[in-house]
């Protein structure tokens, strides 16, 4: 193993934490898809563009709030939990790093139900696969071999999302020219 125990304990606590801002957006995530869908099957290119862009934003605000709250409160969240003090510590760096991400990482779970609604669960399938394997794992592999990892190693997710999410955007241009702009 590259890093410690104490960060393995630091990502498992951050983990838990993560949960409670994560499953807000995916409760949204869930919303967009029938939304999106049902007005996509009525052709009512109106109310599609309006879903995308009412769940996008709804998506981002609570990623929002939720990157404002860990962000201010990093220390007090990890006080939660009966850590040692360098666990305490990584438990903070991580949040303090990971949740830099969340506005990618709201997008992408938002562009990820949309990509649904509209037929393509393969680009959503994609865009899931590059932001939480194909990316973000070799990147935190190779942050492990470099000194300082343990500080280090949270940044693999934040730059898989964003990454995540320039690829995303390309899809979506794609699907909208394909699909969306066809409705009358």
């Amino acid at each position: 193993m590259s890093v410690s125990t104490a960060a393995v304990t630091a990502y498992g606590v951050y983990y838990k934490i993560q949960q409670f801002v994560f499953f807000a957006a995916f409760g949204l995530n869930n919303a967009i898809i029938p939304i999106v869908s049902f007005n996509y099957g009525m052709r009512n290119k109106q109310r599609v563009k309006e879903g995308i862009f009412y769940g996008m934003m709804y998506t981002l605000i609570i990623m929002g709030i939720g990157l404002a709250f860990l962000q201010i409160f990093a220390h007090q969240v990890a006080g939660i939990f009966a850590l040692s003090p360098d666990i305490q510590k990584l438990c903070i760096t991580s949040i303090r790093i990971i949740t830099i991400g969340y506005l990618f990482a709201g997008a992408n779970i938002a562009y990820q139900g949309i990509f649904q609604a509209l037929g393509c669960g393969v680009q959503s399938l994609i865009i899931s696969l590059l932001r939480l394997i194909v990316i973000a794992l070799p990147l935190a592999w190779l942050f492990t071999k470099i000194p300082n990892s343990e500080n280090v190693i949270w940044w693999a997710f934040p730059i898989a999302e964003g990454f995540a999410l320039i690829v995303a955007v390309f899809i979506m241009k794609k699907i909208n020219k394909d699909k969306v702009k066809e409705l009358a």
